[in-house]
């Protein structure tokens, strides 16, 4: 009190201190595989112990190895023990870790080079053996990281060996198989002769044998373009001639060939005079023309329509027999044209057209023709034109040795052309074109 002098008491006032008494692990296995982590939870007992600080320890780092807060990850397969141990009185527990290898499949499916599924094909993988099902596919299943080697077989496709790498994740592989090769052992044609008219075509088919052969192309060449080509099989004629198509395989080079002939169909056929009048005993020789001129079969046939009035001859000659009407009918072989010209046999003195002579040209014509007259014993000609049908289409008299006649108001085809006088009638025929 006297000079207010102090002194000081530090007082500490302290809990009551709790001990630990167990430690429990949860979960107390782990099955891992390599690179899975898990995390082991530690309960310190009593949950009031004062000093709940723990320590982690693994058995076999190489296999697993633990955190300080008690995450667990995997190394490498085998098995090890992870113990967590208490500050407080070293209590301890245990958890029993297995690692194993990461396991993958492999998917593989297969087609043929068309994309058709390959079933029944075997494949070995691994030591197993497993043949592909109705989609073409097999799987392996249960396979370590790793490198393998595998094979594929199949009846008629060329084997395969490969190899694949798994690494972290399932494969898989699609693949196709090609045939064994069957070797073409020939090529036939359905035709070895073949006749074409110039502008007509026709199909040739090659046949390869084997029928299973893998490389049936074929390839077509005529030796004579100019007269026919080919193209895929068609042959088309262009020109009068010969040629050989020859069809060649792209395997084997095997070959065929078809002779191709090429010819120039006849159009028509004409026959002058086409009226003569003859006596008993004459002859006279018909000239047939047949069209158009580089037609390939010129080959005609006679016939009279009255072998008792005039016979005809296989070169057209006629011989008059007896007094009458008989029709002299040329035929070609090559599409059966025809044409006629009307024989009168009379004892009595016809008209003839040997008693003045007639040139017509052209004939031939387009567009118009001249008539010329010499030994004219008259001095009037009737000129009378008709068609097929008989129609008129034109009609003049004339009393000139020469006339020309123009015709172009007419049409393309065959006429007949009448030249009359008082004693006379010759007819002619003419073809417009």
């Amino acid at each position: 009190q006297d000079g207010n002098f102090t002194a000081i008491c530090n007082v500490i006032v302290t809990s009551t201190l709790v001990n630990v008494t167990n430690v429990t692990l949860n979960p107390t296995s782990l099955n891992l595989s390599i690179g899975e982590n898990a995390t082991l939870v530690a309960t310190v007992l009593p949950d009031s112990a004062t000093n709940k600080t723990v320590s982690w320890s693994s058995a076999n780092e190489s296999v697993a190895i633990v955190s300080t807060k008690g995450i667990v990850t995997a190394i490498g397969t085998g098995n090890t023990t992870i113990t967590v141990t208490t500050q407080d009185g070293n209590f301890t527990a245990n958890a029993n870790v297995t690692v194993t290898a990461n396991v993958y499949s492999v998917f593989i499916h297969l087609t043929n080079t068309t994309g058709e599924y390959l079933v029944g094909a075997s494949i070995t993988l691994n030591g197993v053996t497993k043949l592909t099902n109705q989609s073409g596919s097999a799987t392996f299943e249960n396979l370590s990281a790793g490198n393998y080697s595998y094979s594929i077989s199949k009846d008629g496709y060329i084997s395969k060996n490969e190899s694949i790498q798994v690494i972290d994740r399932d494969v898989t592989i699609y693949l196709s198989l090609y045939l064994v090769p069957v070797a073409v052992q020939s090529v036939s044609l359905d035709f070895s002769n073949v006749e074409l008219k110039i502008g007509e075509s026709k199909k040739l088919t090659a046949t390869v044998l084997p029928e299973n052969a893998t490389n049936k192309n074929i390839s077509w060449i005529s030796s004579n373009p100019a007269v026919a080509i080919i193209s895929s099989g068609w042959v088309n004629a262009l020109a009068t001639g010969t040629t050989i198509i020859t069809v060649t395989t792209e395997d084997g080079n095997k070959i065929a060939t078809c002779n191709i002939s090429v010819t120039q169909s006849v159009t028509g056929i004409s026959i002058s005079p086409a009226a003569k009048a003859l006596s008993p005993n004459e002859t006279h020789q018909l000239s047939a023309t047949i069209f158009p001129e580089n037609a390939s079969n010129k080959n005609i046939s006679w016939a009279s329509s009255n072998t008792a009035v005039a016979t005809v001859s296989n070169t057209g000659l006629i011989t008059a027999l007896q007094d009458g009407k008989a029709t002299i009918t040329a035929t070609t072989q090559d599409g059966n044209f025809t044409d006629n010209c009307v024989v009168t046999v009379s004892t009595i003195g016809v008209a003839n057209v040997d008693d003045f002579e007639v040139k017509i040209f052209p004939n031939p014509f387009v567009e118009s023709f001249n008539i010329e007259f010499s030994n004219l014993k008259t001095s009037e000609i009737m000129i009378s034109i008709y068609d097929l049908t008989g129609k008129i289409v034109f009609s003049e008299k004339t009393k000139l040795s020469k006339t020309k006649l123009n015709l172009s108001s007419v049409g393309k085809g065959i006429y007949f052309l009448k030249l009359q006088t008082f004693e006379k009638t010759v007819i002619y025929k003419l073809v417009k074109e």
